[in-house]
């Protein structure tokens, strides 16, 4: 059965539970197509998601009023099959059909529609005219009218207005539906259920009326002002309307963003009930995942709960007027207090092609069909934009799928509004044009130091004044808005993101402040050019920011405004999404292998990174325009053929560098490309042979080997012919004329060629200009390679060896004489008894060739000996671990933190215990896995200079180079040759952690993760057939982006009102719950981003957090001594043992107490140190101490405790006692495999401690490190009377100490200088 038959059953299956048994009489049964023709139009608005590619539009509204099955017929070729479900009446399928069709209308308005965040205004005066009355639709009047009509014409009634307008419609509408009497009984009541949707949605629309009319009744009271927006609204931070500056060489318009305004200072007493009900309810919606009906179960609850406690409170007596007055206060709808909030993001609506992705504002005239032409000659797209739907006698119409924009400018209004913000963004990022060294953040590279401002001549980042002067970064990804279900595995939504790099890593990638520009509608990608809509109006906003800037009316720290100008740099994309948005070609294009140098794509396996020639930006910009003013598509295409560029719309800035500002991700490019290729593809994994040693795993098909005779010929065009006549012998031969002589064999045919030309000129053959082709490669003479006959070769034999080396040997080799078969099986030393067919079969199986599996190098004994390290290895609770069992289908796929973990922590242990005592093979394929290993760990490091820079690229040159000597059949890929430019931007924009896309995959899941159920809220059984239809009529992918956009905004948005004062004051208790509750993952990178997240002379001092109900104690009498030694060792230091100090009372000094507190944690630069009772993994931990020496020292905190000072003094701070391993003896450390690689190889220690105690500062303490219990080591031992060696094992326990120190890799301090070696 075809997959479109089974879908179109799936189809009518689901209508058949809303429309079975629609007639008691019996009907012939009608063919499957008769009946799905019927389930066409009533999902062809839908088209059903899960429906195959047809070829025809998802938007094609072609099939919708087709009589019989002529619709169906053309979505499927199946044969028409009986169907035993009575056929339902026409009736009752255009009733269906006209209700699911205003349904949808009903939801996409609801989705539209939000909250201007601006008061309304009213005809009459709320303080003049008494109290509001209420308007109902049956009243007979219009929907504005009456004491409370709004005016018609003011801008910022408008949208209520049109909302109002539609949902009134919408109610005639239904109401003017004839239901005939014999209409089924569900169908009756799917209609009821939308009137009474659209009758609550009328009332919501009347709440908000009489808000803002009791609203504008009460005086506003100064007090107050800073704690709402100048025009007081409940929840909101508002301000007035735009401005322009004066006069002058700054006069031009501005935005003034309704948000900007102070944060929430304060809440009237008679306020909190309301504002904590309305706290409460939005976080259930926002944060907590909960859908709209649970919201408003819980909102009933809380109701309920209130006039309970207020009635027993007013008990005996009746409730006061003023309880009323709360109790109506507190809304029913979730929406209505979202839209009280004023969360919504300041958006512009466009109709998008299903074609062509092109944008058409609906505040403006859209046409019926698109005009947008690919190129000024072309034809234009003309993909219909509307959908229309009679229903009675009228005509509805929507756009074919929406695409919401949010202002760039108004988003920023929103983000200055709040304190903490702004007193990050107007830090003087400005170092003087200089490197700063280490680099910590991306201010710290020489790009955005030395990228010139709007006049050319002052640089960007040195401020005038007190504007603003900001850096955003820009990304674009797909995601699989179905969460990835295998069956919707070929969905994709766009979303684009901004993030402001000004803010510190802290609160930069944080949700509430990134930058959601849209979600592009799916179900498809924008092709190559299409993502061109949508930045530019990205592109436009930047181009005001950049001159003459956007001036704030007010701030929060401004009230007066203030002017920012802001600059996009750096482009943060996987490859794909990267080379889209540039205006590069893919990677695979032949012109553009790598967008930052000219090496061609045949030079992919040149790793001498230092002779590569850089890209022109003259020449880029000058290809990028010739393709944006080519006439036709034809000469676009031409002209991308030759180049490999084409327009971005990001050129339009022409500050932008494509060539510098487009990074190369590390996320993608190491840990998902080269390290996790190196496992699965290089090495390979197979859990059910044995380890081999990959040199025969090849990246790419093998090709069969040629019969002898076109060998031959390829060996005679090797040894004399021309490059030319050389590339002609076709890629099976030159691959195994690189396998005979033992070169590389991966990759395309010309670079087979170069091997093949190096292996020639090493051996100094000299190279005919031409030689002369025969015409039948048979006449040349071979030399067949034959095994060892004892009585010699017949002639017979000699035929029938050529046959077995022939290509059709398989069947001419059963026609030969049994005895000649007989006698090359002796001559092989295989058995000769049996038939012809069994001899045949023996020869042809011969020489055994080792199956693909067995050359894996990760087989049974690596796989085990991992699982054996990995259930013996502790980490820490912020490292993400690898699985068990990687390399079994059942765990899947591996994330980017899982495979880091794997390969720079897991494997290493492993390996260096395995592999290092094996085959000289084995310890190179080792070594090289280190190479790249040390190289991603450096490129990785929060702080990093110069040195660590050139020491990394060594190392990634070397390991290609090992590379491509080890593995002869792995191909070099795009990625290991844009790996080599790594270093260049290290040196632009410093650390990885400030420009890398693992922030916005994350940002993907949590758009992944937002409930889209559109259900109504509708109870059973009254909607069953509501719920039935909802199920069938599967959300359109337009519909999913536009709610992804408008719930992750709300959220993003509503976050900061969590921390403002009145909420930390009035609902402590509850933001403590809510922040307890938290299930952000703080593991692998997301740490990395707070880690070292403000300078070190602007971090606070880490304070340890006491057990809770914990009491001061006095410290052991071997920890105090202790202390007093760290002291001891301060400059400044005055304290000296209370004892003494009572005993003798020395001048200038003071008695160190001996009270302190015990804690459970202390977070130190962001990563949490634990006691190791508590948690073993956080406990492990490297450290400095004066005694020690400089280097740091593994060990295990014991405790940890907070010291006060006397009479009252302040804390003297948080201190860990910790103990040392013991180190290994010299007799030992010589049998250390480990310290053969000393920066990731990690070192051996004894599994016990030492008896002394220390005691550390925070400050002392380096970093956590993974530690690996090695009972089960086996070492070499060098023999004292021959050169051999024998395996032996350590004197007593050892454990295995790798340090993660990810900071600046100062934990090479301990092993010997590591990678710093590398250079020397």
């Amino acid at each position: 059965m075809s997959s479109t038959t089974v879908w179109r059953h799936k189809r009518w299956a689901r209508l058949r539970e809303a429309l079975q048994e629609t007639t008691a009489e019996a009907i012939t049964t009608p063919s499957e197509d008769e009946v799905l023709s019927v389930a066409v139009g009533k999902l062809s608005i839908q088209q059903a998601d899960e429906g195959p590619s047809t070829g025809t539009s998802r938007h094609d509204t072609s099939v919708q009023d087709t009589p019989g099955g002529s619709g169906a017929s053309r979505r499927s070729g199946a044969q028409p099959a009986s169907c035993p479900l009575p056929h339902p009446p026409p009736t009752i399928a255009s009733q269906l059909d006209d209700l699911l069709h205003i349904q949808l209308s009903f939801i996409q308005c609801m989705i539209a529609f939000s909250s201007t965040g601006r008061p309304l205004r009213f005809i009459k005066v709320p303080a003049q005219d008494g109290e509001f009355l209420r308007w109902h639709i049956d009243s007979g009047k219009t929907c504005n009218s009456g004491k409370g009509a709004l005016h018609p014409n003011d801008p910022q009634n408008a949208p209520f207005l049109e909302y109002q307008d539609g949902l009134s419609m919408t109610y005639l509408t239904l109401k003017s539906m004839k239901m005939p009497a014999e209409s089924d009984k569900e169908i009756g009541e799917y209609h009821s259920g939308l009137v009474r949707q659209v009758l609550e949605e009328l009332a919501r629309l009347e709440d908000l009326k009489e808000w803002e009319w009791e609203r504008q009744q009460t005086p506003e009271d100064p007090s107050q002002a800073s704690a709402f927006s100048p025009a007081g609204s409940r929840f909101m931070i508002n301000t007035g309307a735009s401005t322009r500056f004066p006069v002058g060489p700054l006069a031009h318009e501005s935005v003034s963003d309704r948000h900007i305004a102070s944060q929430w200072t304060a809440w009237s007493p008679n306020a909190v009930p309301v504002y904590s009900y309305s706290i409460v309810s939005a976080t259930s919606n926002l944060l907590l995942g909960l859908s709209r009906q649970a919201t408003g179960l819980l909102m009933a609850g809380l109701r309920s709960t209130i006039q309970a406690t207020l009635e027993y409170a007013r008990w005996p007596g009746p409730l006061l007027t003023h309880d009323h007055r709360l109790l109506r206060q507190l809304v029913r709808d979730p929406r209505t207090v979202l839209n009280a909030l004023d969360l919504d993001p300041h958006i512009t609506t466009y109709n998008c092609c299903s074609r062509c992705f092109a944008l058409y504002d609906l505040s403006g005239d859209v046409p019926d069909t698109c005009q947008n032409r690919a190129a000024p000659e072309s034809a234009p797209c003309a993909a219909k934009l509307w959908r229309r739907r009679r229903i009675g006698d009228g005509q509805v119409s929507f756009p074919v799928r929406k695409y919401l924009h949010q202002s760039l400018k108004h988003w920023l209004g929103r983000m200055l509004s709040r304190g903490e913000i702004e007193t990050w963004l107007q830090v003087n990022r400005w170092n003087g044009g200089r490197v700063r060294t280490p680099m910590r953040d991306i201010f710290d590279g020489i790009a955005l130091q030395s990228l010139r401002g709007p006049d050319g001549k002052r640089a960007f980042l040195d401020t005038l004044g007190e504007e603003l002067r900001l850096v955003l970064g820009l990304s674009a990804d797909g995601f699989n808005p179905y969460q990835m279900k295998e069956a919707k595995h070929s969905v994709t939504s766009t979303a684009i993101y901004m993030v402001c790099l000004n803010l510190p890593e802290s609160l930069r990638h944080l949700p509430e402040n990134i930058y959601l520009v849209g979600v592009v509608p799916g179900p498809t990608k924008p092709s190559l050019d299409q993502i061109n809509h949508f930045l530019s109006l990205v592109v436009d906003e930047l181009l005001d920011f950049w001159t003459p800037g956007v001036y704030y009316t007010k701030t929060a720290l401004r009230p007066q405004g203030r002017l920012v100008h802001a600059a996009l740099v750096p482009l943060i994309a996987d490859l794909v999404a990267a080379r889209q948005l540039s205006g590069f070609g893919a990677h695979n294009h032949s012109r553009v292998l790598c967008s930052v140098c000219t090496t061609p794509a045949d030079g992919v396996e040149d790793t001498q990174y230092t002779s590569f020639v850089p890209r022109d930006l003259n020449t880029h910009r000058a290809a990028a325009k010739a393709w944006l003013e080519a006439r036709t598509t034809l000469e676009q295409e031409e002209l991308f053929l030759n180049t490999g560029v084409r327009h971005s719309e990001l050129l339009r800035l022409q500050y932008w560098n494509p060539l510098l500002y487009t990074v190369v991700d590390t996320m993608h490019n190491l840990y998902l490309g080269i390290l996790q290729r190196h496992i699965r593809s290089i090495w390979g994994i197979n859990v059910d042979e044995k380890d081999g040693d990959a040199s025969d795993i090849s990246s790419g098909a093998v090709p069969e080997r040629p019969a002898e005779l076109k060998m031959a010929a390829g060996t005679k065009l090797l040894l004399r012919a021309s490059t030319k006549q050389l590339a002609k012998a076709g890629k099976a031969v030159l691959y195994h004329l690189c396998v005979d002589r033992g070169l590389r064999r991966a990759g395309t045919i010309s670079q087979l060629v170069k091997n093949l030309e190096a292996w020639r000129k090493k051996e100094g053959f000299p190279v005919e200009q031409e030689l002369a082709t025969a015409d039948n490669n048979d006449s040349l003479s071979v030399d067949v390679p034959v095994p060892e006959y004892v009585d010699g070769i017949t002639p017979g034999i000699e035929k029938a060896e050529r046959t077995l080396r022939g290509k059709h040997a398989s069947t001419a080799l059963r026609r030969k004489h049994k005895d000649i078969l007989q006698a090359m099986c002796l001559a092989r030393k295989l058995d000769t008894s049996g038939a012809k067919d069994v001899l045949a079969d023996r020869l042809l199986a011969w020489p055994p060739k080792s199956s693909r599996s067995s050359q894996h190098a990760i087989g049974q004994d690596t796989l085990s000996a991992y699982m054996e390290d990995r259930s013996r290895m502790i980490l820490p609770s912020w490292m993400n671990a690898p699985p068990l069992a990687f390399g079994t289908k059942q765990h899947g796929k591996l994330s980017a933190d899982q495979w880091r973990t794997l390969c720079t922590v897991n494997l290493p242990v492993t390996l260096i215990r395995t592999w290092s005592f094996q085959e000289e093979r084995r310890v190179k394929m080792l070594e090289n896995f280190l190479h790249i290993v040390e190289a991603v760990e450096t490129f990785g490091l929060l702080e990093i200079d110069e040195r660590q820079i050139e020491a990394a690229e060594h190392l990634m040159q070397k390991y290609l180079d090992g590379l491509k000597e080890l593995y002869k059949g792995a191909k070099i890929q795009p990625n290991h040759h844009l790996a080599l430019h790594i270093g260049v931007f290290l040196r632009l924009f410093g650390p990885v952690h400030s420009w890398r896309s693992f922030v916005f995959e994350r940002f993907n899941y949590f758009l992944q993760s937002i409930n889209t159920n559109m259900a109504f809220g509708m109870s059973s059984p009254a909607y069953s057939v509501f719920s039935i239809v909802r199920a069938t009529t599967k959300i359109r992918i337009g519909e999913l982006e536009m709610t992804f956009m408008m719930h992750s905004c709300r959220a993003a948005n509503f976050r900061p009102l969590l921390r403002s004062p009145p909420v930390q004051r009035y609902m402590q208790d509850f933001a403590n719950s809510l922040r307890a509750a938290d299930k952000d993952d703080r593991r692998g990178m997301r740490l990395d981003a707070i880690l070292r997240s403000v300078a070190e002379d602007e971090a606070p001092q880490p304070n340890g957090m006491p057990f809770k109900g914990s009491r001061p104690t006095s410290l052991e009498h071997h920890v105090y001594r202790a202390l007093l030694e760290r002291l001891s060792f301060e400059s400044g230091n005055s304290y000296v043992d209370d004892r003494e100090y009572f005993r003798e009372h020395p001048a200038g000094k003071s008695p160190l107490s001996r009270s302190a507190v015990q804690c459970s944690v202390v977070s130190v630069s962001g990563v949490q140190y634990k006691p190791w009772r508590r948690s073993p993994g956080d406990s492990n931990v490297m450290f400095r101490h004066p005694v020690m020496g400089s280097g740091s020292h593994p060990g295990h905190i014991d405790q940890i405790f907070l010291l006060s000072g006397r009479s009252g003094e302040d804390s003297i701070g948080t201190f860990l006692v910790v103990k040392a391993l013991q180190p290994l003896t010299p007799e030992d450390a010589v049998l250390d495999p480990y310290r053969k690689y000393p920066t990731v190889g990690g070192r051996l220690y004894y599994k016990s401690y030492s008896d002394t105690t220390l005691v550390l500062r925070t400050d002392d303490v380096v970093s956590h490190f993974a530690e690996t219990l090695m009972d089960h080591l086996v070492v070499s031992v060098p023999t004292l009377d021959t050169a051999g060696k024998q395996t032996g094992k350590m004197s007593k326990t050892c454990v295995h100490v790798r340090p993660l120190d990810r900071v600046s890799g100062c934990f090479t301090s301990f092993c010997g200088g590591g990678l710093m070696n590398v250079l020397s």
